[in-house]
């Protein structure tokens, strides 16, 4: 039984890592929610632009973490496995995010929303198509950082399908031959969207009935809030977890070890650049700020720090730094609510105002970190074991009566009845993001 696999080896660089995306997050929205700086200030949007990191980075560990822990289940089967997957994304992310869906709503009492838009967010739907109310898109209209647990909704969906795919790449060739493909790929969609930007978005504009100018509304949608581009990252995330994997079994040579390092610092150096060349570059801003051009390197780095160790490795794998990871969907999820009440308005920048923006920046980030560990504690963990051990009982039980029901009536109907059951999990029901 595929549920029934041994755990995999932890992997506490990839933990850290997932605390590094959500503090850049964090970190950047923080430097516009808590202050609204004059245009002039530019430092400001070297911290302000964390996203442009933390995001792909988000989307790049979940296409890791998800083959990595789950692309062996499905190559025991595939119908036990769907569901056991389906079980633990929705036991892992369903009850911070509904709880928090309907803090939002009481809270701005939102509660006069059509049925359309309560069953898209209750079903974790509401990033999946370019839908706008006026200048507002439809993912942003209750829980607005949710947008990114609804992509990783439909990346699930896609895993499922494409998770044969991702296990017949057995020999290190192909891994690197699909990342390079995939790699090229996005960038030139990328670039040929950043070469057509104002005819795209006059097209989009009128083809989906958008006004959201002078933003693009729909390269926004396509590389950063909708599943589009986000599907990119997912899959050289994936990727790599499976090159890891056809190379977990030969321990790494001295050799290896020595180039893997050098490898590591190349990665780090060209995301950095690009990091701050998006403040200088125009191909760079839209690669940042619209797309997530950082991934292929971002891949790298978590190859070099899962395959050999390294100083940046055991940085990552630190305890508390390991904590924090553990809590970072807290963290990304919880900080729209603990650090909009520090904001405020600063009309001239001088000693006193950096001042007190750095204590009330320092202050909604340790209120934000405390109290995500907290609830990671005593709300997100405690769900998530009690959801998983009850609805993996209740499908072994339903298993088990499909097959007593297929002996009974030929076992030519198990895997049509397996099917049926399988689409019944499946129709309006929209299952939520990773670890």
């Amino acid at each position: 039984m595929a549920s029934s696999l041994p755990s995999r080896e932890p992997l506490p660089a990839l933990t850290g890592l997932r605390f590094v995306a959500a503090f850049s997050v964090l970190i950047g929205h923080s430097a516009y929610w808590v202050a609204a700086f004059p245009q002039d200030v530019t430092w400001i949007h070297y911290i302000g632009q964390g996203p442009a990191l933390g995001m792909p980075l988000f989307f790049v560990l979940s296409g890791f973490v998800i083959h990595y822990n789950y692309g062996r289940y499905f190559a025991v089967g595939f119908v036990n496995s769907a569901v056991v997957f389906t079980i633990a994304r929705f036991a892992r992310l369903y009850p911070l995010y509904i709880l928090l869906l309907f803090y939002y709503v009481y809270q701005n009492h939102a509660f006069n929303q059509s049925p359309f838009v309560w069953f898209r967010f209750l079903t974790l739907s509401q990033a999946w198509t370019l839908t706008y109310s006026g200048k507002e898109w439809i993912g942003h209209h209750l829980e607005p950082l949710a947008w990114s647990i609804s992509v990783e909704t439909l990346l699930y969906l896609f895993y499922i399908a494409a998770s044969a795919s991702f296990l017949r790449m057995v020999h290190v060739r192909h891994c690197l031959a699909a990342f390079i493909v995939v790699w090229a790929i996005y960038y030139a969609i990328v670039i040929g969207a950043w070469e057509n930007f104002d005819a795209l978005r006059v097209w989009g504009n009128i083809t989906f009935h958008v006004d959201a100018d002078p933003q693009n509304a729909l390269l926004g949608w396509v590389f950063n809030t909708g599943p589009i581009g986000r599907l990119f990252e997912f899959m050289l995330g994936a990727i790599t977890a499976q090159l890891f994997l056809t190379q977990k079994s030969n321990a790494p040579t001295k050799n290896e070890t020595y180039w893997m390092g050098w490898l590591l610092r190349a990665a780090i150096l060209a995301a950095t650049l690009i990091y701050i060349g998006a403040r200088h570059y125009s191909l760079l801003a839209f690669g940042s700020f619209y797309a997530g051009i950082m991934a292929p390197f971002l891949a790298i780095i978590m190859y070099c720090c899962v395959r050999c160790k390294s100083a940046t490795s055991r940085f990552l794998g630190r305890k508390w730094i390991v904590v924090l990871g553990d809590a970072s969907y807290s963290i990304y999820l919880l900080h729209w609510f603990t650090v909009r009440p520090f904001g405020y308005a600063i009309s001239s920048v001088d000693l006193k105002s950096l001042c007190y923006w750095g204590l009330m920046m320092s202050t909604s980030t340790l209120l934000t970190l405390g109290l995500s560990v907290l609830m990671y504690s005593i709300y997100e963990s405690p769900c998530r074991r009690l959801l998983r051990r009850t609805l993996n009982r209740a499908w072994l039980r339903v298993r088990n009566a499909l097959q007593e029901y297929s002996v009974g009536n030929g076992v030519r109907l198990a895997r049509p009845v397996y099917s049926l059951v399988l689409a019944t999990l499946f129709v309006g029901s929209n299952w939520p993001k990773t670890h």
